[in-house]
């Protein structure tokens, strides 16, 4: 008991001592009532920026976040679409980029990656999640679609064959979810083709949990 109080004394302190040294700034569109961004400044300083930042659509919707120290971006930082989808995550040391960004396109399908630490492109990441059939969400069904593909010499998708499946509804989302993930690899991996063995997964599960 002794030592959580200590500790709940040490924190409050702590952040009482950051509040006393930082202002709360606030920014507007225009002559709107409308906040375009919000972050703390030093009281000694007020240019210099130190603490939380997020920024804003003009619609009200979150732009970006993330933490400034001495006026230098610091740690992880989320960049966000118009429509509050997450676009981009982005690292910083001392106000410089590190780490591995990763940039969200494709309605977020696509992650595509660069490593600032080492100055590279790395290959991006490819998810296709597969839309559950209502009716089998409905009546709480679950099951395991087993899928395999058919490629002409050229590597282009001709047939996709379905030798295990618990019901046409969900042969269906298998289906599409399968050919929308092999487009984005044929779009994002045009050297490369596409063979059996480096599909995966040939198994989709659905699962309600």
């Amino acid at each position: 008991m002794y030592k959580f109080t200590l500790f709940a004394l040490i924190f409050c302190l702590s952040n009482s001592s950051f509040s006393q040294t930082t202002k709360l700034t606030q920014i507007y569109f225009g002559k709107t009532k409308s906040i375009k961004a919000e972050y703390y400044v030093l009281k000694k300083s007020k240019e210099i920026k130190h603490g939380e930042y997020k920024s804003y659509y003009l619609s009200g919707k979150q732009k970006e976040e993330g933490l400034y120290s001495n006026n230098q971006k610091e740690g992880e930082w989320l960049v966000y679409d118009s429509t509050g989808r997450l676009e981009e995550v982005q690292f910083y040391k001392s106000g410089q980029k590190t780490g591995i960004w990763k940039k969200y396109i494709e309605r977020g399908q696509v992650i595509k990656k660069f490593d600032y630490e080492n100055n590279k492109a790395l290959d991006p990441l490819i998810y296709v999640p597969c839309a559950y059939p209502p009716i089998a969400r409905e009546n709480g069904i679950e099951g395991v679609v087993e899928l395999d593909f058919i490629f002409d010499d050229n590597c282009i998708l001709q047939d996709i064959k379905i030798f295990k499946s618990p019901g046409d509804d969900f042969d269906k989302s298998a289906i599409d979810c399968a050919k929308k993930t092999i487009q984005l690899i044929a779009k994002y991996f045009p050297n490369k083709c596409i063979k059996e063995s480096e599909l995966l997964p040939y198994t989709i599960r659905f699962s309600l949990q």
